[in-house]
């Protein structure tokens, strides 16, 4: 067994990323652009955010760090259903999960997938899109059914993927389009 440096979680010998929150467990060799770590989604890490006022003298009351997180360039993914467009999750913060809901094992991911994924193919924690540099880009957290781009491009676990306007992601089974806003 191999402990995460990360979140302590006890690991299979010879496993490349963590069980739980998905760093990369090993000293490989490092690739020239290295992704910031992937966000602890365990219940105890998270923080309840203050109440805001709803007026817009609000942004009289927004802390510094938030306004600095702020992306410069607007992204969102839209659900594909039977070729037609769904629910639209609008790209709001740095980086985001996606996955389906477990409130019982504290994982709330950002594009939240369970309505959508019947046969439950999406993993809890299957993806993360973060921005970096006004990019964006998309890794497979070792997800089971994986993360395929365009129909062609299946991702390996842990190796971000740069995002176009317009690509197709499939998540399991749910179709999802990336478009710049």
């Amino acid at each position: 067994m191999s402990c995460c440096h990360h979140c302590q979680n006890e690991n299979l010998t010879g496993a490349e990323f963590c069980d739980e929150c998905g760093a990369r467990l090993q000293g490989l060799l490092a690739p020239s652009f290295v992704p910031p770590p992937p966000p602890s989604f365990l219940r105890e890490d998270l923080k309840p955010s203050q109440a805001r006022p709803i007026s817009p003298i609000s942004r009289l009351f927004e802390d510094e760090e938030e306004t600095s997180l702020a992306l410069t360039v607007n992204a969102r993914l839209v659900l594909m259903v039977a070729g037609r467009t769904g629910k639209e999750f609008s790209i709001s913060k740095a980086e985001m999960l996606i996955g389906r809901w477990d409130a019982a094992r504290g994982i709330f991911p950002d594009v939240d997938l369970d309505d959508a994924d019947q046969e439950t193919k999406v993993s809890r924690r299957h993806a993360r899109i973060f921005s970096q540099n006004n990019q964006f880009w998309i890794e497979d957290l070792g997800s089971l059914n994986g993360t395929v781009i365009n129909r062609q491009h299946r991702l390996q676990r842990g190796k971000p993927y740069l995002l176009k306007d317009g690509d197709e992601i499939i998540v399991g089974k749910t179709f999802l389009k990336f478009s710049l806003v």
